[in-house]
C-alpha cells in the first residue's frame, strides 16, 4: 500500500492527482483506462477538498490485488452528499418516472465504482479500479486445474478406500455446505431483483417513438434468442452416452403439468407459500406484480420503494460474500465430480462452454448484421469501433456497471444522439435480455437432458416466461445468473447439485454474457438514431480513434 498526505484545497489537488497517476503507471496500469480513472479521482478529491474543514489533510491510500488497484480518500470535514454527479436527462423528452429511472441505472452503475461513508467526522471514498472481474475468472479457473491435479494425484496414489473416504467426509459435506448457503440466498435475492427491476421498467412512461421502438427491439432480441438457444441445443444436444447419466439428481414427485394447470398454479393464494415451496414461478409472479404496482404507487409510497432497494441492496451484498467463495467451492466440486464420475465429467462442462460460447458470438454477429440491415450504415466503421469496446466490456464483466461508459462511447465515437442514447443505454441495461436468455435456455435444457427429464413442447411456454423475467433480474446485480439458473433448474424438477456441473465455467460465460448484451445495447442505439435521423454522420464515419471526454 502507498500513502500520500496534501492538504485539502484545490490548489493541491493536481499534485494528489500526478501521485495517483505514477503510482498506477507503476503498477502497470492500463493506458486506455488511465485517462478515465483519472478523471474519476479528480472529481473525488475536488468533491473531498470542498468539503473539509478548514486546514483539514486529504489523505490518499492506493493498494492493488493483482489486477484490482483501490484509491482511498479521507478528510475531516462535513458529510458529503449522497448525490454529487449530475445526470443530464432532457426533461422534453421523458417524464419525472422516466428520468427518476435513469438516474437511478446511471447512479447504480456509478455506484459500482466509487462508494462513500462518514464515520467520526471523517469522509471516506473509496474507488475501485481496474478489473476484479478478471481477477474472479483467474481464481476459477486455477481453482479448476488444482482440482483436476489434485483429484488425479489422488485419484493414483490412494487406495479405493481412502477416495471414498475423502469424498464421503469432505468433499461432500463441503459441496453441501455451500449449495445450502446458495439456496438460502437465492430466492431472496432473486425475489427483490426481479421485485426491484421490473419496478424501474415499469417507471419508464409516456414514452415517443424512441421509446416504442427500443422496446419493441428488446422483445424481439429476447425471444430471438431463446429460439436460438433452443435451436443451438437440438443441433448440438449431448450424446446418447450421456443424457440421462445424472438421473439421480432429479427430484421425485414432480408431475408435468398442461398449459392451464400451469397458469392457475403460478398464481398463490398468499405470498408466504412461493418462499417456503421455493416455487420459483410463483415467486417471479409475485415478485412481478410487486414491482408493477411500486412503479404505479403514488409518492406517499416512496418510503416501500426505498425500502425495497435497500432489501435489494442487502441481498446482492450476500450475494456477493457467496459469490467471493465461489473459486474455493469451485475445487471441492470439481474434485467431486471426478472422484463420482471420471474424467467425462470435465467432457460434459467443456461441451457446454462451448456451446454457450458459440451462441453469444452467434448473438454479437446477429447485431452487427442488424446494424447494416436496420441501420443501413457501413458496417466497417461500427466494427472497428465497437471490437476494442467489447474487450473493455467482457473483463468488466458487467452491462450496467458501464453505463456512463457507454454512454459515451455510443457519443464520441459512433455519433448517436443523447435524445436516443440516454434512454436506450439505461433502459438496456434492465430490459436487454439477449445474452441472459440465451445462457439460460441453453444451460437449462443440457442439464436437464442429462437428468432424463423430457421437455414437451407445452414446457416450453413455462421455461420462456421464467427465462425472460428471471433474465430481467440477472441483468441488474452482476453475478446472480448462477441464481437464476438455479431458480430455473428447481421449477424443472431438479435437484440443486446440478449446478455443481457449471460452477466452475459460470465466471467466465458472464463475461460473454456481458459483452455480448452490451453490443446490443449499442446496435439498437445506432439503428433506432439513425431511422430518426439522429445520428452524425460525419463522426459515426470518422475511422481515427477519438477518446471520450
Amino acid at each position: 500500500m502507498k500513502k500520500y498526505l496534501i492538504p485539502a484545497t484545490n490548489e493541491k489537488i493536481d499534485e494528489g492527482l500526478l501521485f495517483i497517476e505514477n503510482t498506477l503507471n507503476s503498477y502497470h496500469y492500463s493506458k486506455n483506462k488511465l485517462k478515465e480513472d483519472l478523471e474519476t479521482c479528480r472529481h473525488e478529491l475536488a468533491l473531498m477538498a470542498e468539503y473539509a474543514d478548514d486546514g483539514a489533510d486529504i489523505q490518499i491510500k492506493i493498494s492493488r490485488w493483482y489486477t484490482t488497484v483501490t484509491v482511498e480518500l479521507s478528510s475531516k470535514g462535513r458529510t458529503l452528499p449522497a448525490e454529487n454527479r449530475q445526470m443530464d436527462i432532457p426533461n422534453e423528452q421523458f417524464s419525472p418516472q422516466s428520468r427518476s429511472a435513469m438516474k437511478d441505472l446511471i447512479k447504480t452503475s456509478h455506484s459500482d465504482k466509487v462508494t462513500h461513508s462518514y464515520r467520526d467526522e471523517y469522509n471516506y471514498t473509496k474507488i475501485h479500479l481496474g478489473n476484479k472481474e478478471r481477477l474472479f475468472a483467474f481464481r476459477t479457473l486455477f481453482a479448476i486445474v488444482f482440482a483436476l491435479i489434485f483429484s488425479s494425484i489422488v485419484m493414483f496414489l490412494l487406495p479405493e478406500g481412502a477416495v471414498k473416504a475423502c469424498e464421503d467426509y469432505v468433499f461432500t459435506p463441503v459441496q453441501t455446505l455451500f449449495l445450502n448457503l446458495l439456496q438460502l440466498v437465492t430466492a431472496p435475492a432473486v425475489f427483490f431483483s426481479i421485485m426491484t427491476a421490473v419496478a424501474k421498467f415499469a417507471s419508464f412512461r409516456d414514452l415517443e417513438r424512441v421509446g416504442k421502438k427500443t422496446i419493441a427491439g428488446f422483445i424481439i432480441s429476447a425471444i430471438l434468442a431463446v429460439l436460438l438457444g433452443v435451436f443451438l441445443f437440438w443441433l448440438f444436444q449431448p450424446s446418447t452416452e450421456f443424457a440421462g447419466v445424472l438421473s439421480s439428481m432429479v427430484k421425485t414427485g414432480g408431475k408435468s403439468k398442461g398449459i392451464l394447470d400451469t397458469i392457475i398454479s403460478s398464481v398463490p393464494n398468499n405470498v408466504i407459500s412461493p418462499f417456503l415451496n421455493v416455487d420459483a414461478l410463483q415467486l417471479l409472479v409475485v415478485a412481478s406484480l410487486c414491482g408493477i404496482t411500486l412503479a404505479k404507487a403514488s409518492k406517499e409510497s416512496s418510503i416501500l420503494r426505498n425500502a425495497a432497494e435497500a432489501l435489494h441492496k442487502f441481498f446482492s451484498t450476500m450475494v456477493d460474500i457467496v459469490t467471493f467463495m465461489i473459486p474455493s467451492a469451485v475445487f471441492f466440486v470439481t474434485s467431486l465430480m471426478i472422484f463420482m464420475f471420471g474424467f467425462k465429467a470435465m467432457f460434459i462442462t467443456l461441451h457446454i462452454f462451448i456451446l454457450v460460447v458459440f451462441g453469444f458470438m452467434l448473438m454479437i454477429l446477429l447485431s452487427f448484421m442488424s446494424v447494416a440491415i436496420g441501420g443501413k450504415v457501413r458496417l466497417i466503421p461500427f466494427v472497428k469501433k465497437m471490437v476494442p469496446y467489447m474487450y473493455e466490456v467482457f473483463w468488466n464483466g458487467s452491462s450496467v456497471s458501464k453505463v456512463e461508459d457507454t454512454m459515451k462511447f455510443c457519443d464520441k465515437k459512433l455519433g448517436i444522439s443523447p435524445k436516443v442514447y440516454r434512454f436506450t443505454i439505461p433502459f438496456g441495461a434492465i430490459a436487454n435480455l439477449d445474452g441472459n436468455c440465451l445462457y439460460m435456455t441453453i444451460v437449462g435444457l443440457f442439464l436437464t437432458q442429462l437428468c432424463g427429464i423430457e421437455i414437451l413442447g407445452k414446457d416450453f411456454v413455462t421455461i420462456a416466461f421464467m427465462v425472460i423475467i428471471l433474465s430481467i433480474g440477472s441483468a441488474i446485480t452482476p453475478g446472480s445468473a448462477m441464481l437464476a439458473l438455479t431458480m430455473l433448474m428447481g421449477q424443472m424438477g431438479v435437484s440443486l447439485k446440478i449446478i455443481c456441473i457449471v460452477l466452475g465455467i459460470n465466471a467466465l460465460l458472464e463475461l460473454f454474457l456481458a459483452m455480448s448484451n452490451n453490443v446490443r445495447e449499442v446496435a439498437s442505439s445506432l439503428i433506432i438514431a439513425r431511422q430518426e435521423n439522429l445520428l452524425d454522420e460525419e463522426t459515426y464515419q470518422r475511422m481515427k480513434n477519438v477518446e471520450p471526454q
